[in-house]
């Protein structure tokens, strides 16, 4: 849990500062509490908020993918799902090329996958 440390010598006795917690991650539901410090002290923290969510935000950079199996004429690939940020991931897109140089150009080639179309396999060794 983060702890963030307002100043605010012209707060009012009731009345709040505005504040924005930052360094949080997207499509997460986040709980927070206040206390003040006074001269004398510390007070009490408050009940915890209601759930608040930060705002869904595109996926994280998938990681590089991997071989997994090959034919003659197909490679089968795997790489580790990005952490989806608030919004469900629903398709992936796959490039490939015949070298480095051509991927992100034109020559390079996209095939379009819908998730219910891959399958889907678990690495034991990591449970």
């Amino acid at each position: 849990p983060g702890v963030l440390l307002v100043q605010n010598a012209n707060a009012g006795i009731f009345k709040s500062p505005p504040v924005r917690v930052g360094d949080l991650l997207a499509g997460e539901r986040y709980y927070l509490q206040v206390y003040a410090i006074s001269r004398t002290g510390l007070g009490a923290w408050s009940d915890p908020s209601e759930p608040l969510e930060t705002e869904a935000d595109v996926p994280d950079r998938t990681d590089m993918p991997s071989k997994l199996d090959e034919t003659p004429f197909s490679i089968g690939i795997k790489w580790r799902s990005p952490r989806p940020n608030g919004a469900k991931v629903w398709q992936f897109v796959v490039r490939h090329a015949t070298t480095r140089a051509l991927l992100g150009t034109d020559q390079g080639v996209e095939d379009t996958a819908e998730l219910e179309d891959m399958r889907v396999y678990t690495d034991a060794s990591k449970t």
